[in-house]
């Protein structure tokens, strides 16, 4: 992700006479301006599920978990990476796009030809795999995704995992591909593929489930008393506003991420992104916008709630979603979102 920093040195104006008072410092004020495709390239949705479950309790910010949810619940997950060493800890292994789900307690099973399915880019992928530390990664085991850190993108990465059942007992929870847990030691390994190299719209069912509603500001531990994240449109004379046309909110309300006055805490939008969670992460430095897809579905739903649908599509950036990241960044005529974040000293 490619970053533009502004340094702003504001001066303070003082008297040049004798009795003047000692100079102040000048202040310094860093700016870091993201793109729409600018999102982070490491967090997937382990099954495209899951987004309809993010969708519902983030804009709600519901701490509780829909009853209809129960069932996707991840109670168990492993992450592996491709590695060509041969070792005793790395192992032979076949990633799917797209595996069934099995009640491996209940008897049910994998079909044994499953293994020698021929590679094909992007949806069957074979080699040789490594089990990732669990520090390596982090999953929300509700919301259904996952972060791989220090990702290697010359690698492949794959997942298998374990869900809720219809009770809360071990015995009907479903298996998503085979976990090492209870795979034999010589078995080759049934994954479900999340990443391959050369990540692109091809590779239909992998592509849709990467994350493409967050960004990171490259910072960590920020403190919310000296920053701020605004949201803002190049207009027609190339000048940055904070709004849409036909619109009668901020930008940061129309994306759904400013429900708050960052300043007293009232729930009442003030044209910034929220500085707390569910919508800004300051410990990791990540803006979470509810919509999977901001810059398109999220400016639909809400032209359509103010009974403007057509508006929408002056806006829809459409090419973050369809497009590979140097392939949305040609797309000038709708390339004109910026997420500026402001860290005062």
């Amino acid at each position: 992700m490619k970053r533009a920093a502004i340094l702003l040195l504001c001066f303070c104006i003082i008297s040049c006479g004798d009795d003047s008072p000692t100079k102040s410092q000048p202040a310094e004020t860093t700016r870091t301006y993201l793109h729409a495709y600018d999102y982070v390239p490491n967090y997937f949705f382990v099954d495209t599920s899951y987004k309809r479950i993010y969708e519902e309790i983030m804009p709600q910010q519901n701490v509780f978990i829909p009853d209809w949810h129960a069932e996707f619940r991840i109670k168990e997950i492993e992450v592996w990476e491709s590695t060509g060493i041969r070792d005793v800890v790395s192992g032979n292994g076949v990633a799917f796009a797209d595996i069934e789900p099995k009640r491996l307690r209940q008897g049910e099973s994998y079909d044994p030809n499953l293994v020698n399915t021929p590679v094909h880019s992007g949806e069957v992928e074979r080699g040789r795999f490594v089990r990732l530390d669990s520090s390596s990664y982090k999953v929300d085991y509700y919301l259904g995704y996952i972060s791989i850190n220090n990702m290697d993108n010359s690698r492949i990465y794959a997942i298998a995992y374990r869900t809720e059942g219809a009770t809360s007992a071990p015995e009907d929870d479903y298996y998503h591909g085979t976990l090492s847990t209870v795979a034999g030691v010589v078995d080759t390994l049934l994954l479900k593929l999340i990443y391959r190299p050369n990540m692109q719209p091809g590779f239909e069912s992998i592509w849709n489930r990467k994350i493409k509603n967050f960004y990171s500001l490259d910072e960590r531990n920020i403190d919310e008393a000296i920053a701020g994240i605004k949201i803002f449109y190049i207009g027609a004379n190339n000048d940055t506003i904070g709004y849409l046309n036909n619109a009668n909110d901020k930008l940061t309300n129309i994306l759904g991420v400013d429900r708050f006055d960052n300043s007293n805490g009232q729930a009442k939008p003030d044209g910034n992104v929220d500085l707390k969670l569910p919508y800004f992460d300051a410990k990791k430095g990540l803006i979470l916008f509810p919509s999977t897809e901001p810059f398109r579905d999220g400016l639909r739903q809400y032209f359509e709630k103010a009974g403007a649908s057509q508006d929408a599509e002056k806006y829809v950036y459409h090419q973050v979603y369809d497009s590979t990241h140097d392939a949305a960044k040609l797309a000038t005529d709708r390339d004109k979102f910026l997420i500026m974040f402001e860290m005062r000293e």
